[in-house]
Formats: C-alpha cells, structure tokens, sequence
C-alpha cells in the first residue's frame, strides 16, 4: 500500500494520478494528518509514505522518526516546497526528498525505486 499524506488538493490530485499511471497494482490511500498516517501503518502494511512537507504536524523530523518505529519496512518520500527545506528535510530518516514541482518522470523514478527497495527488503 502506497500513503500519501497532505492536505493540498492539487498535490493529492497530481499524485494520484501519477501513482496510478506507474502503480496500478498498489492500493493507494490519501491521508490528511500525523494521527491518520499512525493509525494507517498500525492497521496494515505500509510500502510507502508519501508525506507533504506542509502537513501539519509538531516537526517533519519528529513525524518521520514516529513512522520509523511504527514501521521500520516503510519508506518515506518527502515532498518539500524550498531548497532549504529540501536541504533540511534530507538530515532525516527518510529515503528520498524531493522538492515539489520536480518533474513527473523524476518523482515517479523514485517512487518506483523506493517501492522495489521495499518490496525487496521484506522478502
């Protein structure tokens, strides 16, 4: 199952559109805080976080370290809207930061690779 995690409309939208264009076998769910991504991986396997820089939360660290001890196995992308939160973001437990508005073929290069880094760990 692949989690996308923001509030954004357009950001929910593009995303959607993108994963099922290069994931049409994953479950994709949309999430719009911190709560809902715990209850998520707590609920059910997670192969991927997609987290929105902008949602709130206490702090982007503190909300990718909890995701870390629910689930170890997850990878975690995040989008970010600045270089310097790209640069801070990139100091933290995720996999992958990229900032928004990164071309499609890019973001999705990199989902596709966090999903076979994932897929290939639990194996």
């Amino acid at each position: 199952m692949i989690l996308v995690a923001t509030r954004s409309t357009s950001l929910r939208e593009g995303l959607q559109a993108l994963l099922a264009a290069i994931t049409p076998d994953q479950t994709i769910e949309f999430v719009g805080d911190f709560v809902e991504i715990l209850r998520k991986l707590t609920q059910s396997p997670v192969d991927l976080v997609v987290l929105d820089a902008d949602l709130p939360a206490v702090s982007t660290r503190r909300v990718l370290s909890q995701i870390k001890r629910a689930s170890s196995a997850t990878r975690l992308l995040v989008l970010t809207d600045t270089v310097q939160q790209q640069h801070t973001a990139s100091q933290f437990d995720a996999e992958a930061v990229l900032l928004k508005g990164t071309a499609a073929t890019e973001i999705a290069s990199t989902i596709e690779h966090l999903l076979n880094a994932s897929s290939s760990s639990t194996n």
